[in-house]
């Protein structure tokens, strides 16, 4: 019996070590987003000009972008958290290890609007 609890205890462990990397794509876009331990991060391409409702979205999570030139918009806190949102293109890293519950889970809500606004 203690051998069947340890061998569950090792693989729930293992299990939860591994990234949930989650996938879509749809006709004019591509969206990875990764959630493991350490890390959510975001790696989107689309081909429809989204670039305006994602900035939207995005400043309701972190207010006004850090950067903006060029038609690029950036957001970075430290080494806590970075946004690029590019016409065409987005990237999103936060550092679990080092952020709070709270921004952890407005990520996460983020990331969410963010797929269902690119899988349209």
């Amino acid at each position: 019996m203690k051998q069947l609890i340890f061998t569950l205890a090792v693989l729930l462990i293992t299990s939860a070590s591994f990234a949930q990397k989650t996938t879509s794509t749809s006709e004019s876009s591509k969206v990875t987003v990764t959630d493991d331990t350490n890390q959510y991060s975001i790696n989107a391409k689309f081909t429809k000009p989204l670039a305006p409702k994602l900035l939207t979205l995005i400043t309701k999570t972190l207010n006004t972008p850090k950067d903006d030139h060029d038609g690029t918009q950036s957001w970075v806190l430290g080494v806590t958290y970075s946004v690029k949102l590019e016409p065409h293109k987005l990237t999103v890293q936060l550092n679990k290890e080092i952020a709070t519950a709270k921004q952890i889970k407005n990520f996460k809500q983020m990331g969410e609007k963010i797929q269902d606004v690119l899988n349209k």
